[in-house]
C-alpha cells in the first residue's frame, strides 16, 4: 500500500526533524495572513473550497516525495530523481529549476515580512526591522543543520498551537455564513489562478527530502515525517479556511483588497493583545518557513557542488547569496513603496518554479513506475501530473491578462534554463557529472 495513515510510535526524535521540516515549510500563518488574502482575491469566499481541493490535490503531488524517500537517501531532492531517472541532463536543469526557487522563496517571505511591518509600525521602521529579522534568521541558518532544526521544532509547535487558538475562538464567533458548494466558479480562470496559490501552501511538504542525508534511518523516518506534516497542515489550512470565512463573513471582500484587514477586525473584536500575538506569531511563521526554505536550499546547493553540477560553495556563501537578493529585492519593493505587489509577483514565480520541479520529478519517477508496472502509481503520478500542467497553462493564459509579469519573468527564466542546459552539452559539462545517493 502506498500510504498508510498511522501516526508514529517509534524514532520520534528522528520522524520530527522531517515532520518539522516540512511542516515549517508550509507557512500555516503565513498562508493565513498572506496566500489567502490573494487567493480571497481571486475567488472570494471560496477559499474554503480551493484549500479542500489544494489539499486533496496535494495527497497526489506528495505520492512521488514520498515514494521516494522510502528508497533513496540524497539532499539532492528532485534534481537527484530527475538525473537518476530520466538521465543526467534532465538532473541539471531541474537543480538549475530548483536554484531558482530557493533563491526566490526567501524575497517572497522577506516581502510579506516587510509589508506587515508596514502596516503595523509603518515603513520607515518596517524597513530596519526586516532587515534585521533576516540576519537572525541567516545567522540561525549559518550555524549548521542541527540548530536550524532544534529551532524548527520548537518554534513550529508554538504556532501551529497558536493558530489552532485562533481558528477555534474565529469559528466561535464568528457569524458568517459559508457558501455552497455548487457555486464554486470552477469554470473562471480566477479559480485556477487561485489554485496556483492554493497548492503553493503545501510546497513545502517535500523539502524534508533535502535533509534525508541527516535524518538516521532516513527510509522510514522521512516518509512517515512527510505524511503526518501532511496531515497536519491540511486540518491547519483547511480548518483556518472555514474560521476566516465564518469570522470575516462578507468582510472577506475588504480582506480580498487589504491582507491586514483582517488584523484590523481582530483588533476591533478582540483588543489590541490579540492583535499584536496574530503579528508575532504571523513573523514568527515568516521565519520558520525562512529557516526551513534555506535549510533545504542549502542542502540542495551543497550536493550540487559534490555532484559536479555547480562549483563547490561553502555553507556560508551559499546562505548570504540568498541574503543579498533578499534584501536587494527588499530594497527595491521599499524605494517603489509597494511591496504587497512585489510578494504577490514572487510568490507566484515561487509557485510556477515549484510545479515545474515537481512536473519534471514526476515525469522522471513515471519512468521507473512504469518499469515496475505498478498501475496505482503509474495513475497517481499521471493524475498529479496533468493537474499541475492543467494550473501551470490555465495561470499563465490567465496572467496575461491579470498579472503579465509573473508570466514572462516565468518564461524568461524557463527559457534560459533551457539554453544553459544545451549550453553545458555541447562543452561536455555534464559528463562530469556524478549524481551521490544511498
Amino acid at each position: 500500500m502506498p500510504f498508510k495513515f498511522t501516526l508514529v510510535k517509534d524514532s520520534w526524535s528522528e520522524v520530527l526533524k522531517p515532520f518539522s521540516q516540512s511542516l515549517a515549510a508550509v507557512g500555516p500563518m503565513l498562508n493565513v495572513i498572506g496566500l489567502f488574502s490573494v487567493i480571497a482575491g481571486l475567488i472570494g469566499q471560496y477559499i474554503l473550497y480551493a484549500a479542500i481541493l489544494a489539499f486533496i490535490i496535494t495527497v497526489l503531488n506528495i505520492y512521488m516525495p514520498y515514494k521516494v524517500s522510502k528508497h533513496l537517501t540524497t539532499n539532492g531532492g528532485y534534481y537527484t530523481v530527475a538525473g537518476i531517472y530520466l538521465g543526467k541532463r534532465a538532473g541539471v536543469f531541474t537543480s538549475l529549476l530548483y536554484s531558482i526557487y530557493g533563491l526566490l522563496a526567501f524575497p517572497s517571505i522577506t516581502l510579506f515580512q516587510f509589508t506587515l511591518l508596514d502596516f503595523v509600525f509603518g515603513i520607515s521602521t518596517a524597513l530596519p526591522l526586516t532587515i534585521l529579522i533576516s540576519i537572525i534568521t541567516v545567522l540561525i541558518v549559518i550555524r549548521g543543520f542541527n540548530s536550524t532544526i532544534n529551532y524548527l521544532k520548537y518554534l513550529t509547535l508554538l504556532e501551529i498551537s497558536f493558530l489552532i487558538i485562533l481558528d477555534l475562538i474565529m469559528s466561535i464567533e464568528g457569524q458568517g455564513a459559508i457558501p455552497s458548494i455548487r457555486s464554486t466558479p470552477i469554470n473562471s480562470w480566477g479559480f485556477w489562478v487561485a489554485m496556483l496559490y492554493s497548492l503553493l501552501m503545501f510546497a513545502g511538504l517535500g523539502s524534508s527530502l533535502f535533509i534525508s542525508e541527516n535524518v538516521n534511518g532516513s527510509k522510514k523516518n522521512v516518509p512517515k515525517g512527510i505524511l503526518n506534516a501532511y496531515l497536519v497542515s491540511g486540518f491547519l489550512m483547511v480548518f483556518s479556511a472555514y474560521s476566516i470565512i465564518k469570522f470575516l463573513g462578507m468582510n472577506i471582500y475588504i480582506y480580498a483588497t487589504n491582507p491586514y484587514a483582517i488584523l484590523e477586525i481582530i483588533n476591533r473584536s478582540f483588543g489590541s493583545l490579540a492583535f499584536y500575538l496574530v503579528v508575532f506569531f504571523s513573523v514568527l511563521s515568516s521565519i520558520n518557513l525562512s529557516l526551513a526554505y534555506l535549510n533545504s536550499w542549502r542542502n540542495a546547493i551543497a550536493k550540487m557542488g559534490n555532484d559536479r553540477i555547480l562549483h563547490k560553495l561553502r555553507s556560508r556563501d551559499t546562505i548570504l547569496s540568498a541574503f543579498i537578493i533578499s534584501i536587494s529585492i527588499l530594497i527595491i519593493s521599499y524605494i517603489y513603496n509597494n511591496g504587497f505587489t512585489g510578494f504577490v509577483i514572487v510568490t507566484g514565480l515561487v509557485s510556477l518554479f515549484y510545479l515545474t520541479v515537481h512536473i519534471v520529478s514526476n515525469v522522471s519517477y513515471l519512468k521507473h513506475v512504469l518499469g515496475e508496472k505498478n498501475n496505482l502509481g503509474i495513475s497517481i503520478i499521471l493524475a498529479s501530473t496533468i493537474i499541475l500542467l492543467t494550473t501551470i497553462i490555465l495561470t499563465i493564459y490567465g496572467d496575461f491578462y491579470s498579472m503579465i509579469m509573473v508570466s514572462y519573468l516565468y518564461l524568461t527564466l524557463i527559457t534560459s534554463a533551457l539554453i544553459a542546459v544545451m549550453i553545458l552539452v555541447i562543452r561536455g559539462n555534464t559528463d562530469a557529472i556524478e549524481l551521490h545517493y544511498y
